[in-house]
């Protein structure tokens, strides 16, 4: 990420404590200042649990989302948390507060998606196809670092799953390039704007085609054809988008003119013994 003038991370950046995709390494991804996490980020710790939330200065503060990871497996259980910002993770922070997030209700894990366009960067509308919009199931894992914008830090854990982007910071092609080299089944891109209630015009598209990417591999530069699942979330679905938990993406058999519409499914997270948890279905 971007640094100042003294060469510490200024900014929206990420870092990795640990050799990266080792099991217990740790990293953070979110703002910086004066080399110090230090606004919102995510922040894993060595043994697998995820923080999201605020930080000050290094150190976790307020109200967050804390998921705890079962046993050592995939399974998480969602807590509501509040920090008291006085140490870091690193200093062996604890919340002053945590209260399990409850059981949703069936009709709040059913979320409404947009399929995202796939066609050339300068192309007619002909050009432009949902061929990759086919049904898949998976396990939800987000993309670390959340933008997607540089090769994933646990891209072991990606594989064969649903993966959740952060919207903004690099174009959608570059995204999906580094997605798809994790062996994900699925890409799941999450609005950056909150106070969005329906989905808008222009679709997102990922380009076919050469991009700029001098720091990726050269079979990584270019996209000739989307080939995994991708779609397009409301930011206000994002709380419901549990890492760890069963989704269901499937696709309407007649989508409005210039749309693919579709819905996700989420089972409840956290609960061990989930049957097919760990198992990955593509329909076409």
């Amino acid at each position: 990420g971007p640094v100042d003038s003294e060469g510490q991370p200024h900014g929206r950046g990420a870092m990795h404590w640990g050799e990266v995709g080792a099991a217990r390494a740790s990293w953070h991804c979110g703002m910086y200042r004066k080399g110090e996490m230090h606004g919102e980020g995510v922040f894993r710790t060595p043994d697998g649990d995820t923080f999201t939330g605020e930080f000050s200065e290094g150190k976790p503060v307020a109200a967050g989302r804390l998921q705890e990871r079962i046993g050592g497996g995939e399974a998480t259980v969602d807590y509501t948390v509040a920090y008291d910002g006085l140490k870091s993770f690193h200093q062996g922070a604890s919340p002053m507060t945590k209260d399990r997030t409850g059981r949703k209700k069936v009709e709040d894990r059913l979320m409404r998606v947009a399929g995202m366009l796939s066609g050339p960067r300068e192309g007619n509308v002909k050009d432009f196809n949902y061929d990759h919009c086919a049904s898949v199931s998976g396990p939800l894992v987000w993309a670390r670092p959340p933008f997607a914008d540089c090769p994933l830090f646990n891209e072991k854990e990606c594989r064969g799953k649903i993966v959740l982007v952060a919207r903004g910071a690099v174009e959608f092609c570059r995204k999906y390039t580094i997605v798809k080299e994790a062996g994900a089944a699925g890409m799941i891109v999450v609005g950056d704007d909150a106070t969005k209630e329906k989905y808008e015009a222009p679709c997102p598209c990922v380009h076919l085609g050469p991009f700029a990417a001098p720091d990726l591999p050269a079979r990584m530069r270019e996209v000739t054809g989307v080939e995994i699942p991708s779609v397009y979330c409301l930011k206000r679905f994002e709380t419901n988008l549990h890492e760890g938990a069963m989704a269901f993406i499937h696709f309407d058999a007649v989508s409005p003119p210039g749309w693919k519409g579709g819905a996700i499914f989420v089972q409840d997270g956290g609960a061990p013994g989930g049957g097919d948890a760990g198992r990955t279905k593509t329909n076409g």
